[in-house]
């Protein structure tokens, strides 16, 4: 093979998640094609049979085209993991094919010279994170695709599991941008927002409506609710309502306990997980008419909302909105009749089940891949993505549109490594005096990395915790100009002469 042969190339097929589904086409030369999720409607997109089809999970727009795909293609293997098989038979697909279900954690081999392996990912029980490696070359080629991730775990699913991803040292990152630059508190700082609404809402006698997808949300959020001490109290009588795809989703996390963590195996060994009579509050499928107040689970993907709307009229009674910033419902509210929407009050919330900017930069340089590409999400959040300087910096980042091939050749893969993940030692000191300061030491030779002329460009930094980590940034012109949100206290630094006892001082005023 000539130095110059493409040995990798990645075309989306689809890239959207609400408009044309996800899945992507990747060549990995003398080893064959792969299609990596089938979330596109259209089986004419695929350009010909692949050698194998892979499910990340269990979520429509990675999946809703295998039915037509296996109807034209029949003998193509696709592969998942066993709670992703379950999942989607409960989403109402029309021919959900059979599927070859991959553990996770243990490599497995599709040719002599291609392994697969499976990493749990966040984001929903069975959610893969897909590592492929084909050792036809020299060096061998290694590529993750991540999938729908999340570093933070759910109720059902461990999060993403970076450091056994890490020791597989890939060229290429295949990365989700759902969220692009967003940056969002911790999921359980979330959660404790979205069950102060609710109960807000319950307690002014409102029917809480959240649009949830089918699988997923709504699970953890009725477990949430079915658990917490607040939603529990008999005084509040509280009743929780499952529309049929939202119970179908409740039934099939029923087949598959061994997939949760053990503190759910554990809980279901007394109970069921949605279904239990003892305790409050009650889950009932959708009635015709919904009586006192309480919580309405509905699946965001419905198409015929009549039972929903009788339901909500017979009662009378207002009505609170949850909006999810990444569910948004097929039927949009300003399409409802003019009689439901005069008693709606929209309450939005910042929930989510995907890696924000800061999350993923984190996953990025713990992989260091020499090429990263955005691909799940709309064109705007990919390439915001793509722009950020602290990737932009340090990798060849990509983000293709939807029908256009990217090809790395092998000149391209073999490149020199990112900057090594340095770490440096420092001290922390505080103004015992007056406790408005504190200073962060560090040694004096941070500032030969190259990166140092940049971070420190302006003098001005932002410090934000990240879980139980502090991050430091240095401010860009551009950060400086566009002014402080909110929520932004600035930092100062000043940079000293060397001195060997106390590095450089970082004044945090």
């Amino acid at each position: 093979m000539s130095r110059d042969v493409s040995p990798f190339q990645i075309t989306p097929l689809g890239c959207h998640p609400l408009e044309e589904g996800c899945g992507y086409w990747l060549e990995t030369g003398s080893q064959g094609s792969i299609l990596l999720d089938c979330g596109f409607q259209d089986p004419d997109v695929v350009p010909c049979a692949p050698d194998w089809v892979v499910i990340s999970h269990a979520h429509l727009d990675h999946l809703q085209g295998l039915p037509a795909f296996h109807r034209r293609y029949p003998d193509v293997p696709i592969l998942a993991t066993r709670a992703t098989y379950h999942l989607a038979q409960s989403l109402g697909l029309d021919g959900i094919p059979p599927m070859r279900c991959l553990p996770f954690g243990r490599a497995v081999p599709l040719s002599e010279e291609l392994t697969i392996c499976l990493f749990e990912a966040g984001h929903l029980p069975g959610a893969a994170a897909v590592v492929l490696r084909w050792t036809d070359q020299d060096p061998a080629r290694t590529v993750v695709y991540t999938g729908d991730c999340s570093l933070s775990a759910t109720r059902f699913a461990e999060g993403l599991n970076l450091e056994a991803l890490r020791q597989w040292q890939p060229d290429v990152v295949l990365a989700e941008s759902t969220l692009g630059i967003e940056r969002y508190p911790s999921r359980r700082h979330q959660e404790s927002l979205l069950l102060e609404k609710i109960a807000t809402a319950l307690d002014q006698g409102s029917i809480v409506l959240i649009p949830v997808p089918s699988l997923g949300l709504g699970q953890d959020l009725a477990f949430m609710l079915k658990t917490h001490h607040h939603f529990t109290r008999p005084e509040l009588n509280l009743t929780l309502w499952l529309d049929e795809g939202v119970a179908r989703g409740c039934q099939a996390y029923g087949q598959i306990l061994a997939d949760f963590p053990s503190s759910v195996r554990n809980f279901a060994q007394f109970q069921d997980l949605f279904w239990e009579e003892r305790v409050l509050p009650h889950v009932r499928r959708l009635p015709p008419t919904l009586e006192t107040a309480g919580i309405l689970l509905c699946d965001a993907e419905r198409i015929n909302w009549d039972p929903i709307w009788q339901a909500l009229r017979a009662s009378g009674r207002l009505l609170t909105w949850i909006e999810i910033p990444e569910v948004t419902p097929r039927l949009q509210i300003e399409h409802w009749p003019l009689d439901l929407r005069e008693r709606i009050e929209v309450q939005p919330t910042r929930w989510h089940s995907h890696c924000d900017s800061s999350t993923l930069v984190q996953i990025v340089h713990t992989l260091r891949p020499q090429h990263l590409v955005f691909l799940h999400g709309d064109p705007i959040a990919r390439l915001a993505l793509a722009t950020l300087p602290e990737l932009a910096c340090r990798y060849h980042v990509h983000a293709p549109m939807v029908g256009h091939p990217l090809e790395l050749t092998r000149s391209q893969l073999d490149l020199p490594p990112p900057p090594p993940d340095l770490r440096y030692e420092g001290s922390l000191e505080e103004q015992q005096s007056t406790r408005s300061t504190v200073q962060i030491l560090l040694p004096h030779q941070i500032t030969r990395d190259p990166r140092w002329t940049e971070w420190a460009d302006t003098g001005v930094l932002e410090a934000r915790w990240q879980g139980s980590e502090l991050i430091l940034r240095g401010l860009s012109a551009r950060d400086v100009l566009r002014g402080a949100d909110a929520e932004r206290v600035p930092l100062d630094w000043q940079q000293q002469e060397p001195d060997p006892e106390a590095g450089w001082d970082q004044d945090l005023g």
